[in-house]
């Protein structure tokens, strides 16, 4: 019980956090004139980000070395987002797909990535000075 009621806390936060970036992605949709999303779009993403969030935990796992688990970690994203761009038809083809989401993902992740390995510092600092201070 206690791993599925973390695993819904994660992935809850990423579908606050995928709320957000859609609401971005959305704002810039509209002033470069693009075509709206539609309610199923935002559906698949918030499903997305929900998944994401999800797989995050496992970057809090120190079962396997730092690395190896944001490999595995961007690997997992990487194709939950082609299944939501695949699902949302945004190409034609797999490798069209890619092209069409590459540059977006990189960034995104990117930009997520740092904000949870800075948390997790944070954190690892105020574990140590507690423990220190002891």
């Amino acid at each position: 019980m206690k791993t599925l009621t973390r695993i819904f806390c994660f992935g809850f936060v990423g579908s606050g956090i995928g709320a957000w970036v859609m609401s971005a992605i959305c704002c810039l949709n509209r002033l470069n004139g693009s075509v709206q999303i539609d309610a199923m779009e935002l559906l698949y993403w918030v499903a997305a980000s929900f998944l994401m969030g999800a797989v995050t935990m496992i970057l809090y796992t120190e079962k396997l070395h730092f690395l190896l688990l944001t490999v595995i970690h961007f690997v997992l994203c990487f194709a939950i987002v082609f299944g939501a761009v695949s699902l949302c038809g945004y190409a034609d083809g797999a490798l069209a797909s890619v092209r069409a989401m590459m540059p977006e993902f990189l960034i995104i992740y990117a930009a997520v990535f740092l904000v949870v390995l800075t948390v997790s510092k944070l954190n690892e600092h105020a574990v140590n000075k507690a423990l220190k201070d002891r």
